[in-house]
């Protein structure tokens, strides 16, 4: 069976719609700003500061939270698991990662290139 991360991203756009989240959405090639989910691999969210990185050559759902953010948050924590929830559903890894300094879209884009560069 086929995961068809198109679907995923719709679905992690309305999980965090549904939690009251604003975001912005990068695609995974260039880092730039999306306006439709399908094509949206990064999700970025401000306050608090989080980002959901769905990668495509490792079938895996990544949740990155900021230095200010704590897994004790009843809405960080409820965020989790329902993606934990939605990457099992759909047959991917899950990961989270606490990072010691504020997140922000440019420093992802920075870190795309960098993994591209890797031969």
């Amino acid at each position: 069976m086929a995961v068809n991360l198109n679907d995923i991203s719709t679905k992690v756009m309305k999980l965090m719609q549904g939690n009251g989240l604003k975001m912005r959405m990068f695609d995974a090639n260039s880092g730039t700003s999306v306006a439709t989910p399908e094509s949206a691999r990064f999700f970025y969210v401000k306050e608090p500061n989080m980002m959901i990185h769905i990668d495509e050559t490792t079938k895996e759902l990544k949740f990155h939270i900021g230095q200010d953010v704590t897994i004790d948050n009843e809405q960080i924590s409820n965020m989790m698991n329902q993606l934990k929830s939605l990457a099992r559903t759909n047959m991917l890894d899950f990961d989270i990662r606490s990072f010691g300094k504020h997140i922000e879209p440019r420093i992802m884009h920075i870190r795309l290139n960098k993994i591209r560069r890797i031969p």
